[in-house]
């Protein structure tokens, strides 16, 4: 992931940033083979949003050492392209009225998605981990909650995405 244009010194701010997370992964890649030939640490970006002066890249991470299936990680960054600043999720759920709703938003979600036949554990419809260091990202409407495997679905569902619009919670 390489940011062009724009101011340069947030250009390189956020460069450097995905550049540490590469590195890190190529670093861990080449450890995991020292180990053992089959074992690996890839990572892939992918831009989630990008518009309003405002950025969320995504980074999923997966690791095999063996066994049935990897281990999956992801790692959101969100930034205000103006500042460099990092937006938190604090900055959009503010206080725990809003949380509420927030939660409230993806339990009707995932009810759908139960609903509709999507594996979801259906014991973890009203009942997940959500707090402000949850792994978030913007979308043109709202924020989008993402858990991972078997917080909300088993292993082959993947990350879980669940929009949340800004209407749901901000009024």
């Amino acid at each position: 992931m390489h940011l062009t244009g724009g101011n340069k010194s947030v250009t390189d701010k956020l460069n450097k940033t995905f550049k540490l997370h590469a590195v890190k992964a190529a670093r861990l890649d080449k450890e995991e083979k020292k180990s053992n030939k089959n074992y690996f640490y890839i990572t892939m970006a992918s831009v989630k949003y990008n518009a309003k002066e405002k950025l969320s890249v995504v980074y999923e991470d997966h690791v095999y050492t063996g066994g049935a299936h990897g281990m999956d990680a992801t790692k959101s960054y969100n930034y205000d392209l103006r500042t460099g600043k990092e937006l938190k999720l604090s900055k959009y759920v503010k206080d725990d009225t809003q949380m509420e709703k927030v939660e409230k938003s993806i339990s009707n979600s995932l009810l759908a998605m139960y609903n509709a036949g999507v594996s979801i554990f259906e014991e973890h419809i009203y009942d997940f981990q959500l707090d402000q260091t949850s792994e978030f990202f913007l979308y043109d409407k709202g924020i989008v909650i993402r858990f991972y495997p078997y917080e909300v679905a088993p292993y082959a569902k993947g990350f879980v995405d669940i929009e949340v619009p800004f209407s749901k919670f901000n009024q």
